[in-house]
C-alpha cells in the first residue's frame, strides 16, 4: 500500500487520448490525437454514429458523448474528460486514508 501511495497520479497535461484506432474514420482519430481539442462535432449518418458510440464504448475512451437532433445528417457531439484520472485520484485518495488509518491501528498495538 505504501507504493501505492507513494506519488499521486500525474494529471493529463492536454486533451490527447491514446485509444486504440480500430476503425478509418480519420476525422474521429484526428480528434482523439489532439492535444488541444476538447470537444468536436462529427455531422455523420445514423449507421456512423452507432459505430463511434460503440468505438468509444469498447476502448473505454475519456468521452461523452450525445446526439444533436437537428439537421441532416444529425451531430454527434464528443467532448474529452479526464474520466481515468479523476478515477486513479479517488482510489489514491482513499489509498492514502486506508493507510494513515493502517498506521494509527499499528501504533495503537504497540
Amino acid at each position: 500500500m505504501e507504493s501505492a501511495t507513494a506519488k499521486p497520479p500525474k494529471e493529463p497535461s492536454n486533451w490527447r487520448q491514446n485509444a486504440k484506432r480500430s476503425c478509418e474514420c480519420a476525422e474521429f482519430s484526428q480528434f482523439l490525437q489532439d492535444p488541444k481539442e476538447q470537444v468536436h462535432r462529427l455531422s455523420v449518418r445514423k449507421e456512423r454514429r452507432r459505430h463511434l458510440h460503440y468505438i468509444i464504448q469498447e476502448h473505454r475512451c475519456d468521452l461523452t458523448h450525445v446526439t444533436e437532433r437537428r439537421g441532416s445528417p444529425q451531430t454527434l457531439v464528443c467532448t474529452k474528460t479526464k474520466a481515468t484520472y479523476e478515477v486513479k485520484l479517488a482510489q489514491y485518495n482513499l489509498d492514502v486514508k486506508h493507510l494513515a488509518e493502517l498506521r494509527g491501528l499499528c501504533a495503537e498495538l504497540n
